[in-house]
């Protein structure tokens, strides 16, 4: 049986956001932004499900600290969005056949799109990749099959994996019903708009 683990990053500094953390926001429906995608994350099924922290650590790991959490810390935060995936990638358990890489500023991401995303994962007939597209538009999480976590775990500098997907031959662009997928929230405009 396929397992797979999911990463969710949330150790960036929220520059844009101003001065708050945007993941600690508070969220509508009740808590915050992040744990309103944890939530989604935690129903897809996929295990274990991996808190990448880093800019204050300390404080998000307390209003997570009820949910049933791997969590690890990207001691190099600070160098960009490489070293929390270095750091997610190297505590994925060695039997995962992949993971998926979520993003914590992506609440509208239903569990839904990630269990399509998973069930489209087949290695064998060269869907070792699987990243979602709405009218088009190529959104987030990207699932990443295990062959490829050797080259996530080298990446350095704030591009994420960007040169990989294009290098590789085994993305299956999965069309989904959800526009969350293209909605991460960076500014205090994108927050007051998407609510």
């Amino acid at each position: 049986m396929t397992r797979i683990a999911a990463i969710v990053l949330a150790a960036g500094l929220s520059r844009r956001m101003g001065e708050v953390n945007k993941l600690l926001m508070p969220w509508p429906a009740g808590g915050t932004v992040l744990s309103a995608t944890l939530s989604q994350v935690l129903a897809s099924g996929a295990a274990p499900v991996i808190l990448v922290t880093g800019h204050e650590r300390d404080t998000v790991e307390r209003a997570t600290v009820h949910l049933p959490l791997m969590r690890v810390h990207a001691g190099s935060y600070e160098q960009g969005l490489s070293a929390s995936l270095r750091a997610g990638i190297a505590a994925v358990p060695d039997d995962c056949d992949a993971v998926l890489i979520c993003l914590g500023d992506m609440p509208f991401v239903p569990a839904a799109v990630l269990r399509a995303m998973m069930a489209a994962f087949a290695p064998v007939e060269g869907r070792g990749i699987i990243r979602p597209t709405f009218d088009g538009k190529q959104g987030n999480p990207i699932l990443w099959g295990r062959a490829h976590f050797a080259a996530l775990g080298t990446l350095t500098g704030d591009r994420g994996a960007r040169d990989i997907l294009a290098a590789s031959t085994e993305v299956h662009r999965l069309p989904v019903e959800s526009a969350g997928i293209l909605d991460d929230l960076d500014t205090p405009e994108q927050f007051a708009a998407m609510l």
